[in-house]
């Protein structure tokens, strides 16, 4: 919109100064919108680059310069869901729990359907053993997709930390049907069943 502001403003001023170079208007209308499309192409694409750099550090282990290259992409394109996603599961990384759960919130304010938002954040709550709003949390990544076997296995796990094991049970019976390699769901569903007297 800016951008159509600053295009509109610049062919007044060369009406005003020249008023009978209709050729000439011609001439700079379609420049200034060749400059104007070039400018919005360039300001889409640069937080993409800034979020691909902060992936690439992520991977690397890189989490603190992972963030910086995550802050570039937002501060470029404040709007951008996936840059405040991975940006929280660097903090939340790093220990820092309750910035992961900050940005995992605009992330989810921004796209409220992607699942993975849900899980990440309701994992640090419960880094902060916050189980039972972890919980809601995971019961809505459940809600958007039901066959990740991981979303299973963390909520068993809050349930697990909760005392609840036979909730805790079902859940890692669900991952284990979803993933039956899951050697982690089958450790802790042994568990549970211990705490249980289920030898």
């Amino acid at each position: 919109m800016l951008y159509l502001v600053g295009f509109f403003f610049i062919i007044l001023l060369y009406l005003i100064y020249n008023p009978h170079n209709f050729s000439g208007i011609y001439y700079h209308c379609m420049l200034l919108g060749n400059i104007f499309m070039l400018l919005g192409y360039v300001c889409r694409i640069i937080p993409t680059i800034y979020y691909n750099r902060g992936c690439a550090k992520f991977d690397l282990d890189q989490y603190e310069d992972a963030i910086r290259e995550f802050d570039n992409a937002i501060f470029f394109n404040p709007k951008f869901s996936f840059a405040y996603y991975r940006r929280g599961i660097a903090k939340g990384t790093l220990g820092f729990y309750t910035e992961a759960i900050n940005d995992l919130d605009k992330a989810i304010t921004l796209v409220p359907d992607k699942y993975m938002f849900y899980l990440y954040r309701a994992e640090s709550k419960r880094s902060l053993n916050q189980y039972e709003d972890a919980i809601d949390d995971y019961n809505k990544a459940i809600g958007l997709t039901s066959n990740v076997a991981d979303v299973y296995y963390y909520r068993g796990s809050a349930r697990f930390d909760l005392g609840q094991y036979i909730e805790a049970i079902q859940d890692y019976d669900k991952a284990i049907s979803l993933d039956p390699n899951d050697a982690n769901a089958y450790h802790y569903r042994g568990a549970a069943k211990g705490a249980l007297g289920q030898y």
